[in-house]
């Protein structure tokens, strides 16, 4: 597991116990996740394959996810991609701006939901994901941009709970935010059973209950998306 904090980078190894529980394999991993969970503004974002990226009020209002995202093109002219361009991007065409899948197994595998945009104003959002038979049920993730303009991308931001967490005023429901940019165009999350909740020692498999995919500036405040 690898997350960026304050712009450091930690790594651990780790797995989870036969409750479903994160157990960490370094001090120091375990000790910047306890001082994310305790901070209320912490949020998670996820640019690339790779990393868990953390923010809190401070780093978005300083416009560090600006800086993140644009400092993925670096490692893109240094042939280190950190973007896969594979798996879970089946379905996506051409004309399709932005573009999202989710399933309900790992590694992109099972029953499963897509959903192109192929114009900027459009946005897809369900508060509800029961219809789509896939509520609490999702596992892995896929977002991609295919625009030419370098300053916008695609969101998907995710809850755990309907009604978009019925306006984060719980702190104990959290979202993802998966950010698609033309730095990072196809960003994929093949299996949510690695990535631990904020505020919680399990994971985010299994947990979504609703969505909105849309368009946003990659130097735009997280939550004005």
């Amino acid at each position: 597991m690898k997350a960026k904090y304050k712009g450091i980078t930690y790594v651990t190894s780790a797995e989870l116990d036969e409750n479903g529980n994160f157990i960490f394999h370094n001090e120091e991993y375990e000790k910047i996740m306890d001082e994310i969970d305790s901070n209320p503004s912490s949020q998670m974002v996820i640019l690339d394959d790779s990393t868990i990226y953390y923010y809190d009020q401070n780093d978005i209002l300083s416009g560090n996810i600006y800086s993140d995202i644009q400092s993925l093109q670096q490692c893109d002219n240094d042939n280190s991609v950190l973007s896969t361009r594979a798996d879970g991007f089946e379905n996506i065409a051409d004309e399709d701006l932005g573009y999202m899948a989710l399933y309900d197994n790992d590694h992109f595998k099972g029953k499963m939901h897509y959903r192109g945009l192929a114009n900027f104003h459009f946005t897809y959002n369900i508060p509800n994901i029961k219809p789509l038979d896939l509520n609490d049920k999702i596992t892995s993730i896929a977002v991609g941009y295919q625009g030419s303009d370098p300053i916008v991308c695609t969101v998907l931001t995710v809850w755990d709970d309907t009604d978009y967490n019925f306006g984060d005023d719980d702190r104990n429901k959290h979202r993802i935010s998966i950010i698609a940019s033309q730095n990072s165009p196809r960003v994929s999350c093949p299996d949510l059973k690695k990535i631990k909740k904020i505020g919680s020692s399990k994971s985010w498999n299994d947990c979504i209950s609703c969505f909105s995919l849309h368009f946003g500036y990659i130097d735009r405040l997280l939550l004005d998306y």
